[in-house]
């Protein structure tokens, strides 16, 4: 009997290479590295950041399509076949894979910084921006990011539950495409591009939610937050953490942690809402809702493109976040759309 391979070495080794490239020259140079990474991310922003948000918006107009057009009864699987999760925990491992932690770093402090520099001209901490500021927060965090998740998962999850194609990495899910180059040069060369991407997005969520951390024992016990033997023993647990849930599994490890960590999130939103002003948040989350309705294609659009024109204010909010944010879900697509196909058996887009 053929033992199953467990451990791509090639990948590995390819993308440990890699990353040690770009790694060892950043902890040399830390200034200098800063200074051209900051100024590759201007220059793309600048020059295709019209790209990225045509490219949101398409996104997420071709998947309201498949949703709601004759494609959207299709079922990922046999009609034999029942659902893996049932319908909360499949959401909880959703929420938790897509927004994570970074939701509860940003979800409260996000609004100052659309209040204090506000998009479309409006002028900084005026009523014209507290509007903007309770808007923002959900359209960035809302439709088009998970549209972006859902687009790599429909065809991931096509293949998987209906041509029972094994879909383990996404050279794999590019198969159609790379056809006879899938198990070789190409795809491998695939396979570590995408884990060196996930590489940079986990590093950025893993550096927003240490602070965060580290911040709430500091105040919670008095020691100090930014001492590196802190920080250091929270991103240890965090990784324990997940290496046993992951080791464990979708049923014994992900899918308990990911209902725990959901309660969890319940219980904190129930005391916020109970304890704090809960008429005035009522109706700021139902009047930024209502404005992010009525705004969306307006924001979806808007580049900024008169700032800094005679005189004219330039603020780079289309940069700074939207383009941002975008670009954020991007590298986070290809691994969120194999978990979301990897949980969705017997659901429909």
């Amino acid at each position: 009997m053929k033992k199953e391979k467990v451990m791509d070495w090639t990948t590995f080794i390819g993308t440990v290479a890699v990353l040690l490239f770009a790694v060892i020259p950043m902890m040399a140079f830390p200034k200098a590295s800063e200074d051209i990474i900051t100024g590759i991310n201007s220059a793309i922003s600048d020059s295709i950041g019209s790209i990225y948000l045509f490219m949101g918006l398409a996104i997420f107009c071709f998947v309201m399509y498949i949703a709601f057009g004759k494609y959207g009864n299709v079922t990922l699987g046999k009609a034999s076949d029942k659902p893996e999760f049932n319908t909360f925990t499949w959401a909880a491992m959703l929420f938790c894979a897509g927004i994570g932690s970074d939701i509860l770093y940003w979800g409260v402090i996000e609004w100052a910084f659309y209040y204090q520099v506000p998009p479309n001209g409006a002028k900084s901490m005026s009523d014209e921006a507290l509007q903007y500021a309770t808007q923002y927060g959900m359209f960035h965090w809302g439709p088009i990011a998970w549209a972006i998740y859902v687009l790599p998962a429909l065809p991931i999850g096509y293949l998987v539950f209906v041509k029972k194609q094994p879909v383990y990495k996404i050279s794999q899910a590019c198969r159609p495409i790379l056809k006879g180059q899938t198990d070789k040069f190409v795809g491998k060369v695939v396979d570590i591009l995408f884990i060196f991407g996930l590489l940079g997005g986990a590093a950025t969520s893993l550096a927003l939610g240490v602070p965060l951390i580290s911040a709430g024992i500091e105040r919670l016990t008095g020691l100090d937050g930014k001492n590196m033997i802190l920080r250091s023993a929270i991103l240890l647990t965090i990784t324990v953490i997940f290496a046993i849930s992951s080791y464990t599994g979708l049923k014994k490890g992900i899918q308990k942690l990911s209902d725990i960590n959901v309660w969890l999130s319940f219980v904190l939103l129930a005391f916020i809402f109970i304890i704090g002003p809960t008429v005035f948040i009522m109706e700021t989350t139902v009047t930024g809702f209502g404005n992010m309705l009525r705004d969306f294609f307006h924001m979806a659009t808007w580049l900024e493109p008169f700032g800094g024109i005679k005189g004219r204010k330039e603020t780079n909010f289309p940069q700074d976040w939207t383009i941002f944010y975008w670009s954020w879900w991007l590298v986070y697509a290809p691994f969120i759309g194999l978990f979301i196909a990897r949980i969705s058996k017997r659901s429909t887009p």
